[in-house]
């Protein structure tokens, strides 16, 4: 090192105080939440009263649960027959379907999905002119699956997450007068 005034042979000293502090900051709690992500598709945007609609919601990814029950909204006035399809049950005054069984991490993981389907009818007569949207389609977490990094070791939120967005079709009644 080179310091000014100072020959070889010269014995320089330099005494200085290092003083290294840590304060530990406050970690922050890891959360959890359950997401969800998906499509959904049917036949047609018009339909005459009376007429069916095959709708298709598609579960295409999911985090932090190893299974899911997947459900829809249709429009009121519309009603599903639960024997076709993948209909589990059908609630008129809700307008939910609950499809059959449940969905797991092992379907959806690794590029792939899961398309359950329903057949929709829509309103009988004149009266059953309109738009109507169906969706969106949700996602319930029947077994989370929680990282070990997590806070609390559940997941936050109510467990459930919607997906697939909606879909508006438009019904146009039959004129039955001659």
């Amino acid at each position: 090192m080179n310091v000014p005034g100072v020959v070889n042979g010269y014995d320089v000293q330099v005494n200085f105080d290092l003083d290294v502090g840590l304060e530990a900051g406050e970690i922050p709690d890891v959360t959890t939440e359950f997401t969800a992500a998906g499509s959904r598709s049917d036949d047609a945007s018009v339909f005459t009263t009376g007429q069916t609609d095959r709708v298709r919601v598609t579960i295409e990814d999911f985090e932090n649960a190893s299974e899911v029950k997947i459900t829809d909204q249709v429009p009121d006035g519309w009603t599903v027959d639960g024997k076709y399809g993948d209909v589990e049950s059908f609630d008129p005054e809700s307008g939910t379907v609950t499809f059959r069984g449940t969905v797991g991490a092992d379907q959806v993981g690794d590029d792939g999905s899961v398309t359950l389907r329903y057949f929709a009818e829509a309103p009988e007569g004149a009266d059953g002119t309109g738009t109507y949207t169906f969706g969106p389609a949700e996602a319930e977490v029947v077994a989370a699956d929680v990282p070990g990094e997590d806070s609390d070791g559940e997941l936050d939120g109510d467990g459930t997450d919607e997906f697939g967005g909606t879909d508006t079709n438009t019904v146009a009644g039959v004129d039955t007068e001659a």
